[in-house]
């Protein structure tokens, strides 16, 4: 199997959205259920919500995914199971900060069908008929809305993620600092080369395919700085 592709993700922060909610966190490696505070996320219930983090497992299907090494049938490396998609501010990294509100883990990946039309997944058909539940409303039904109102017609994937479990060392987590907001870093802390690439991006904000060594760098420096890890069971508050 040819070698995973890891990416760093820039999102416009005009998108994001400040959300109180409850959530099971990790605080210091320790499980805590029920914690109340602040996430950030894609507006709720105003367009698709991209990582989608109130389901578990997380889903991501469209958010730069067509700039993404993403066809299996590729001979190099692409995005699979145990992929790390890190999506972090557009707009603070133009200050050079890197500040990121998703740590996204692929663990299974579930492919749209495309003939004889566009169509949901296999494992999410149902929600053709389900209009009404979040997954669809909030999610899955951009792609196929009618005529003009179709967004995002060049989906092939949905990504779910890895979710936490007890003695896992890879998983997906939004990272909080310990005064629970969101955590960053200088680009300019980075070794040369990893800043270099992620400079080289800025200016059209396309994702960054990292190296193995050069996401251990960054998963290094996103440890160093979280305090809190919001892990699952996210609920809005109210």
């Amino acid at each position: 199997m040819p070698d995973l592709s890891h990416y760093l993700i820039f999102h416009p922060d005009r998108y994001r959205q400040r959300i109180g909610v409850t959530a099971d966190v990790l605080i210091n490696d320790q499980l805590h259920t029920e914690w109340s505070g602040d996430i950030w996320v894609d507006e709720v219930n105003n367009g698709n919500e991209d990582p989608y983090v109130f389901h578990d497992p997380w889903l991501f299907s469209y958010c730069h995914a067509s700039q993404l090494r993403r066809n299996e049938n590729r001979t190099d490396n692409y995005v699979n199971s145990g992929s790390y998609l890190i999506f972090c501010s557009a707009d603070s990294v133009n200050k050079g900060i890197i500040q990121i509100d998703t740590v996204f883990v692929v663990g299974t990946l579930s492919r749209w069908n495309r003939t004889p039309a566009l169509a949901l997944p296999d494992e999410f058909s149902y929600l053709a008929t389900e209009r009404t539940n979040p997954l669809w409303r909030r999610h899955f039904r951009f792609p196929l809305l009618p005529g003009e109102l179709a967004q995002h017609n060049s989906v092939t994937h949905t990504y779910l993620s890895m979710s936490w479990e007890e003695g896992f060392l890879e998983y997906s987590f939004l990272p909080l600092n310990k005064v629970c907001k969101r955590i960053e870093f200088n680009i300019s802390s980075l070794s040369n080369q990893t800043a270099s690439i992620i400079n080289n991006r800025i200016n059209r904000k396309y994702p960054v395919l990292l190296t193995q060594c050069q996401l251990n760098e960054i998963i290094s420096f996103i440890n160093r700085v979280t305090s809190i890890k919001v892990i699952r069971q996210i609920r809005p508050l109210g």
